[in-house]
């Protein structure tokens, strides 16, 4: 409950953020920026293994996998913009440039698997309504009888007859 609270006011700040640094209010450095990027691609990775984790019916697949690109992700946006290393600029916008690029390619991939599942869903849950109506119908009955009816007319009793006695004389010895 707290978790989703807590993630929930972390979105709405970063939101808040983006918004400040657009207007000018205030300039986050590239690094920042690169840490946060660096961030998204790794929870990017997580929901990707979410999906899997969806797919299998293993809850527990992936999960120390998980607990660590979770670490990961926290720590690149709290720890990278604080590393007393001189970026060199270029480097730092090919980074966010990557991973950003990287990160939304992955997003749009999982979206089409997810959708592609919910379509299928959908179709088997039509599907399965239909024919349940279908098969308690009276269109259901009359196909049924009709075919009965059908296969009745066309097994020609006196051939079927014949046969039936000479298999038998074949596989008795007569």
């Amino acid at each position: 409950m707290y978790l989703a609270q807590i993630t929930k006011y972390m979105s709405v700040s970063l939101l808040i953020l983006t918004f400040l640094n657009y207007f000018e209010l205030l300039v986050l450095p590239t690094a920042y920026l690169m840490g946060f990027a660096l961030s998204a691609l790794t929870f990017t990775f997580i929901d990707l293994l979410d999906y899997n984790v969806a797919q299998s019916n293993d809850p527990f697949k992936f999960r120390r996998l998980k607990d660590i690109l979770y670490f990961i992700a926290v720590s690149l946006f709290m720890v990278i913009p604080f590393l007393d290393i001189n970026w060199e600029q270029s480097v730092l916008e090919k980074v966010n440039d990557m991973t950003v690029l990287l990160s939304v390619s992955i997003i749009f991939y999982v979206n089409s698997l997810k959708h592609k599942k919910m379509v299928s869903e959908q179709l088997d849950n039509i599907i399965s309504t239909y024919m349940q109506e279908f098969l308690g119908s009276e269109e259901h009955k009359k196909i049924v009888e009709a075919a009965v009816q059908d296969g009745i007319k066309q097994v020609n009793i006196k051939d079927a007859t014949f046969a039936a006695i000479e298999e038998y004389k074949n596989s008795h010895g007569e």
